[in-house]
């Protein structure tokens, strides 16, 4: 046990760890070593899963690379790890960040996730299996119809109440037939006279 202990003590001490600010078209990595203390940036261009990946292939051995979680998905890590890279992915939402970090900066955003893998205070997540993102997707952009429909509804509800234009209300029991003739009921704007008892000037209101 002492053995194996010695042994990978020096492998830490010499694995560098690399963060990856991971964009659609370029990409900013930092390179944290921890032997010197030193860290060196580059920009990558191209698309993560093929730039980031060619790229992570001429760093020195060993190291661990990390980036968040988000749009890109998971295709940079799949194809990583098939090469034998130690890539991991980050929740970004666990990252703690200052309060004056209102302008995006990719390279600070880099050192920042390779400082923090260092010293372990990263949430990993699990990569997925691809048919399992797949589900996961469908249902999130199920979800995310569902939220702009009830948005929209609210919004056109509110529109027409400023213009005194009133939707029927809507019923539970869909299947009766007040609620069928609700729904055939076009939408009315209340007549200004309606308060009054006798209004001869209004055709919807005459006079009895």
């Amino acid at each position: 046990m002492t053995a194996s202990m010695d042994e990978e003590a020096p492998a830490m001490e010499s694995m560098r760890w690399v963060g990856v600010d991971v964009h659609a078209k370029e990409s900013l990595a930092a390179v944290l070593d921890p032997a010197t203390g030193e860290i060196s940036t580059q920009r990558i261009t191209g698309r993560p899963g093929e730039a980031v990946v060619e790229w992570l292939s001429t760093v020195r051995q060993p190291f661990r690379a990390v980036y968040e979680a988000g749009p890109t998905g998971y295709g940079l890590v799949r194809r990583a790890r098939d090469q034998g890279l130690d890539v991991v992915v980050c929740a970004p939402e666990h990252i703690l960040k200052n309060a004056t970090d209102h302008i995006k900066v990719d390279k600070r955003d880099a050192v920042r996730l390779a400082r923090l893998l260092s010293a372990g205070e990263l949430r990993l997540v699990r990569v997925p299996e691809p048919d399992e993102e797949q589900l996961r997707d469908l249902v999130r952009s199920r979800e995310d119809l569902r939220v702009d429909l009830t948005r929209i509804r609210n919004r056109i509800g509110k529109f027409l109440l400023r213009r005194e234009i009133y939707a029927p209300i809507a019923r539970r029991d869909v299947g009766s037939p007040s609620s069928q003739m609700a729904a055939r009921t076009p939408l009315r704007r209340p007549c200004v006279r309606a308060r009054l008892r006798r209004c001869d000037a209004c055709p919807r209101h005459p006079g009895s």
